[in-house]
């Protein structure tokens, strides 16, 4: 199995939404994790993010703030940095996505991030699924 580890500052929403979203589109033999720099000491996801993935039926509710050294480990075959200043590890390819962190309490902005990490999801899946075949 081949791991997609997404990585945020607080992994409360950008990375638990990504990990979401991937692994409901995820082709045969990949999955993904997420983790945060500085994880948040929080028992669940931010719930405004946990609102705007239920709107693609997708649950991220039992996800939990993870820090990146408990996800990082040899399964990780790709790592995608959401926020800058997330570790890089040669032997790991890595892409950048850079997006804010969401404004707590404001909805329509928890929605852009989810909206713009469902379309490079669906490229980099169209990707992986063509590099198979």
């Amino acid at each position: 199995m081949k791991v997609v580890l997404f990585v945020c500052e607080g992994n409360t929403a950008r990375s638990q939404m990504a990990e979401g979203l991937f692994n409901a589109a995820a082709p045969p033999g990949w999955s993904a994790r997420s983790a945060g720099l500085r994880p948040k000491p929080q028992a669940h996801p931010d719930p405004e993010a946990i609102l705007v993935m239920k709107e693609f039926r997708i649950d991220i509710s039992r996800q939990s703030p993870k820090a990146i050294h408990e996800a990082w480990d040899s399964d990780v075959s790709l790592v995608v940095a959401l926020c800058s200043g997330c570790p890089e590890d040669p032997k790991v390819e890595s892409l950048s996505w850079p997006l804010p962190a969401p404004r707590p309490g404001d909805i329509g902005h928890y929605k852009e991030i989810r909206d713009a990490l469902l379309k490079r999801i669906k490229v980099f899946v169209s990707q992986l699924t063509a590099d198979a075949g």
